[in-house]
């Protein structure tokens, strides 16, 4: 037992961005990520909003812009997508633990957890973007975008391919993040195990505050085989209130969110 929960704190330490991103500091979230329960949440869990950091102490997470020439701050090959949320979802949160429901092995045909099981990490996440001249808020999910996380014993390059909205309504949201992962081993810079990342991230209001985030990890092989599926919960505290943040690893969010309105004929939404 002490083997297996081992191996899946060291597998949630980087985990949505996954998120997050999905939107995961995302997400993915993030956010980018439970095969890593050894070194991030199952096999890069990046997941939810993608740009949400999820680790230990030992993890560092470094993002790095698209290297392609922008045009208006969107790089040719780029979505400029953004995902309205709601007011209670915004700001910056952090969460010290999650409960790994279950996870399964693909590559074993069997189940590795069943029972759930606490593991001890922080996990911190900035969702919330720009505000437009209502008030609305909304987050920025521009895709392909890359970042680099790095571990004890590896180093993770992420890259976040899709982020887009499954449910919203006033007492939940629902997004799904994609992202290709490489893992490479610190000491010898060899690449270790690449694979792709879907996350399905669900988040909803608890109290004023207070936030409860459910996670639905698939990996894949880079043929489409699946490697690990699993699923987790943890509750997210609210530790800064929304602030409006104008440039990021992406660009001039300011500038981009304004050609977003323009281009979805919401013109009456831009705020100078």
């Amino acid at each position: 037992m002490w083997a297996t929960s081992r191996r899946f704190k060291e597998r949630m330490q980087l985990s949505w961005a996954a998120s997050i991103g999905l939107f995961l500091s995302f997400l993915i979230f993030a956010a980018v990520a439970i095969y890593l329960i050894g070194d991030i949440f199952t096999q890069g869990k990046a997941a939810i909003f993608p740009s949400t950091k999820r680790g230990q102490s030992t993890m560092t997470a470094s993002p790095t812009a698209v290297t392609l020439t922008a045009v208006n701050g969107i790089a040719p090959s780029q979505i400029n997508n953004w995902i309205l949320i709601p007011q209670w979802l915004a700001g910056s949160w952090q969460s010290d633990s999650e409960m790994i429901l279950n996870d399964y092995d693909y590559s074993k045909g069997r189940t590795v957890i069943d029972t759930p099981i606490k593991v001890n990490m922080k996990r911190q996440s900035t969702i919330g973007m720009q505000r437009d001249s209502t008030g609305q808020i909304w987050y920025c999910a521009i895709t392909p975008y890359e970042r680099t996380i790095e571990t004890t014993s590896f180093t993770e390059h992420q890259q976040m391919e899709k982020i887009s909205l499954l449910k919203s309504d006033p007492t939940e949201i629902t997004i799904y993040c994609s992202a290709n992962i490489t893992r490479s081993s610190k000491d010898t810079k060899q690449v270790i195990i690449t694979f792709k990342e879907e996350t399905v991230a669900t988040y909803d209001p608890l109290n004023d505050g207070l936030i409860q985030v459910s996670l639905n990890i698939k990996d894949f092989d880079q043929e489409g085989q699946p490697l690990y599926s699993s699923q987790a919960i943890c509750t997210e505290t609210r530790t800064k209130s929304f602030t409006i943040i104008d440039k990021d690893e992406r660009g001039d969010l300011h500038a981009q969110f304004k050609a977003f309105l323009l281009a979805n004929g919401m013109s009456n939404l831009v705020y100078n």
